[in-house]
């Protein structure tokens, strides 16, 4: 199974990315997020890489679905924290 290494802001939510599809040209949706629970879920379920990245989206989140911008970002650190007990 890939591991997340990559997310981005969408209609209010959050997607998550593993690997890439090189027939596609375009990275594997793994997952996708509303809620803090749903994120640690995703996270617990599929793991995390190495090295996770991220689209500007989840600092321009307004753009994307969110309240304010720095709403994915609360919604990603909540979700961490309900999936790592800390």
């Amino acid at each position: 199974m890939t591991k997340i290494d990559f997310i981005s802001a969408d209609n209010g939510g959050i997607k998550f990315y593993g690997g890439r599809n090189d027939e596609l040209g375009e990275l594997n949706t793994v997952g996708f997020a509303k809620t803090p629970k749903m994120v640690a879920y995703i996270l617990q379920t599929r793991g995390v890489a190495d090295r996770l990245m991220h689209s500007s989206s989840m600092d321009f989140a307004n753009e994307y679905g969110f309240k304010k911008n720095g709403d994915a970002w609360n919604m990603f650190d909540a979700g961490v924290e309900l999936a790592t007990g800390s």
